[in-house]
């Protein structure tokens, strides 16, 4: 199984006051001893007109400050002694800055807090939310339930009726995500599959020696792959759901209902166009799932190989 916590890329923002991304990422790196590298852009108060920043004209020692205040964050939420670099940016977008870190270093996971998307602007903009979510190719997790949950519970969400080579390989990299995480917070993990109901049609299966047999709904299907999947992940043991539902509609209120910490899906999407005027699933879930979520990417390798 191959860990996607290696290298934890946090990006920091002025509205986590709270410091919660910050605390996600030392806990994972606790569990799994991994590297902690800490951005944060000041492009905009920099370069852009609209913002009053007092910024002073040495920036220097702005930035010496700045990464001594993330350094003292960073020492209230543990005291061990873990790997931490921090970068403090103002020459370049903070799009620009963050495909540079990732190009530059083996960054495996990128933690943000969630920002609601201005969808008309992103027409003609690239922001950072879309970035992370639809050009990046790491996993990425948005911090956006900052409840503290009695009971941390998964919810990783598979799509079976997807039977391409890539779209099998992001369901096992989802449960290899899970696999991972479940003792981070000795969390109870729930599987989600969404189909689309039974076909219309009627099949009459016949054998000559053993005569008339019983067809196999959508349902005993979707069940037995999934059977499948877990039966390749050792330390998986998940309460199954198989819901007759649309994804959309389904997997936002099944996290509700089970007040879940945190939701996984998959993204195999593209940035044409057409998607960014009409959206897609992953762009709707990230809006509607109000607990975290981490969006998990096709790796580039099995990509190929499917095409």
């Amino acid at each position: 199984m191959n860990s996607i916590f290696k290298h934890i890329l946090v990006i920091e923002s002025s509205s986590d006051t709270n410091n919660f991304v910050l605390q996600r990422a030392v806990d994972v790196a606790k569990q799994n001893h991994v590297k902690i590298t800490v951005f944060r852009s000041f492009y905009k108060e920099v370069h852009d007109k609209k913002f009053d920043s007092g910024l002073p004209d040495d920036l220097s020692l702005f930035v010496l400050q700045q990464q001594q205040l993330i350094c003292e964050k960073f020492n209230r939420l543990t005291d061990e002694d873990l790997d931490l670099d921090i970068i403090i940016s103002w020459q370049a977008p903070a799009v620009t800055s963050i495909a540079a870190i990732i190009n530059a270093n083996k960054i495996s996971l990128v933690m943000r807090l969630f920002h609601k998307e201005n969808h008309l602007l992103d027409l003609f903009t690239l922001s950072v939310e879309r970035y992370l979510t639809r050009h990046c190719e790491l996993p990425v997790w948005l911090v956006k339930n900052n409840a503290q949950l009695p009971e941390y519970k998964i919810l990783a969400c598979l799509d079976i009726d997807d039977d391409t080579e890539t779209n099998k390989a992001l369901n096992h990299t989802i449960l290899d995500a899970s696999e991972q995480l479940i003792p981070l917070k000795s969390a109870e993990l729930h599987i989600l599959d969404c189909y689309y109901g039974e076909s219309a049609s009627i099949a009459i299966n016949y054998d000559a020696d053993s005569g008339f047999r019983e067809g196999v709904s959508v349902k005993r299907q979707h069940m037995k792959t999934i059977n499948k999947y877990v039966a390749a992940h050792a330390n998986i043991n998940g309460t199954v759901h198989l819901n007759e539902s649309m994804p959309d509609d389904d997997i936002p209120q099944t996290a509700d209902e089970l007040h879940v910490g945190l939701t996984i899906i998959g993204n195999c999407k593209h940035d044409h166009f057409f998607n960014r005027m009409l959206g897609d699933s992953s762009q709707f879930l990230t809006d509607k799932i109000s607990s975290d979520i981490l969006v998990i990417k096709p790796d580039r390798e099995n990509m190929m190989l499917a095409m």
